[in-house]
């Protein structure tokens, strides 16, 4: 009996396939890049040509899985498992109608995705880059000093909101409770009272202390509530954190930048560069009357990098 084919369009992290190799369970036709070569993942015609035959595909986001490709593959093929939270480069349809599963990899980054969110609001509410370059640049001595050079606002006793209210956001409560925010307000694409016992919010409980402490006390240590308003929820805000799809950016984003001058700052996911006050965008400039804020605390537009999501700060 022939062993099983498995083609790998790139290096990944588990060495799981590796030693089914090496131990002779199956044969994995693994994509290298040659010397000098900058590329990342198999091109098309290296998927195409090792397809054939094969039983599974191990691919990233970087390679499209097309009718084409399963043309190639043949009968053959039985499964395509990619490594990525999203799944739009795989042709559904078409893998359904040869009876090809997909596997993908849900929830995998959530925790890593929310540490760089608390990462990204604790670094913008402290100043801590404005900080580092001061040091870096040499110029501590040069700028003018005052008891709240470089002071932020604190987490503390604060009310955070979330727009989208998935595992990342989530996750994200649960690294947020030790800086003991003052209550969780979030917003969903559809009202969902908050429940605990409703497998929506099982992420909360995946935390042991935190079962521990609803068990005990049948509520968690911070009041969670639904607001189904954005312009409300933004009202009762001092900090909101925006996790959103790529298919929901476009719609909240324009939500959030229509929303009324309420003191508060926003926080969203994608990548970006760090602009100084004067080069908001125009809607986003009505943020700037953050609540008990110096002129220092309210000049900062924060962006970085969440696997090609934008995240940004008003205030």
């Amino acid at each position: 009996m022939s062993k099983p084919i498995v083609v790998q369009t790139c290096w990944m992290p588990e060495a799981f396939i590796q030693k089914a190799a090496e131990a002779g369970k199956i044969e994995l036709r693994l994509w290298k890049p040659q010397e000098g070569e900058r590329r990342m993942t198999a091109p098309q015609e290296w998927i195409k040509e090792h397809i054939q035959g094969a039983s599974a595909l191990m691919c990233t986001p970087m390679n499209k899985v097309s009718e084409e490709i399963f043309e190639a593959a043949g009968p053959s093929l039985k499964v395509v498992s990619t490594m990525s939270v999203g799944f739009e480069h795989i042709d559904r349809e078409a893998a359904k109608q040869r009876g090809i599963r997909v596997g993908y990899t849900p929830d995998v980054l959530s925790p890593a995705v929310a540490d760089v969110g608390l990462l990204l609001a604790l670094n913008v509410m402290r100043h801590v880059l404005d900080g580092m370059n001061t040091v870096k640049t040499g110029t501590w001595l040069k700028k003018p000093w005052s008891p709240l050079s470089f002071c932020g606002p604190a987490l503390e006793d604060k009310t955070v909101g979330f727009i989208g209210f998935g595992s990342i956001a989530q996750a994200l409560v649960l690294k947020l409770l030790p800086f003991k925010p003052g209550k969780i307000v979030y917003r969903t694409s559809k009202p969902r009272a908050f429940d605990i016992k409703d497998d929506y919010f099982r992420f909360l409980l995946q935390d042991d202390m935190l079962q521990c402490y609803h068990q005990c006390h049948q509520r968690l240590p911070v009041p969670v509530e639904n607001e189904p308003d954005l312009k409300a929820l933004a009202e009762q805000c001092d900090v909101i954190l925006y996790v959103y799809t790529t298919y929901t950016q476009p719609h909240f984003y324009a939500k959030c930048v229509d929303a009324p001058p309420c003191g508060c700052s926003v926080f969203a996911c994608d990548e970006a560069v760090g602009l100084p006050g004067e080069h908001w965008p125009r809607s986003a400039r009505r943020y700037a009357g953050s609540r008990g804020s110096t002129a220092q605390e309210r000049d900062c537009w924060c962006r970085s990098r969440r696997a090609g999501r934008r995240a940004k700060h008003f205030r």
